[in-house]
């Protein structure tokens, strides 16, 4: 049997293969990573008033400064355990 001869490679082989240029990111992804960062912010500063409101009470409410619920102006009674 004859020796059987391989396919050769074509010899003009590209220097450098042509690339997508790299994918932008979308706009959507952005807009909705603004979003996730307005409503953190809206929530930390809902938290903050919460705190800066309930201490405003608690000072009003306990003359010994500690958080004490009131009933019309007067202290409200407390279930001791």
């Amino acid at each position: 049997m004859p020796p059987t001869r391989l396919p050769t490679v074509p010899a003009a082989v590209p220097a450098r293969l042509p690339t997508q240029p790299p994918a932008q990111p979308s706009s959507v992804s952005s807009a909705t990573a603004w979003w996730i960062a307005v409503g953190v912010i809206v929530v930390a500063l809902a938290v903050a008033a919460g705190v800066l409101v309930g201490l405003n009470l608690a000072q009003r409410g306990a003359p010994d400064g500690a958080a004490g619920t009131t009933r019309g102006g007067h202290a409200a009674p407390r279930l001791h355990r």
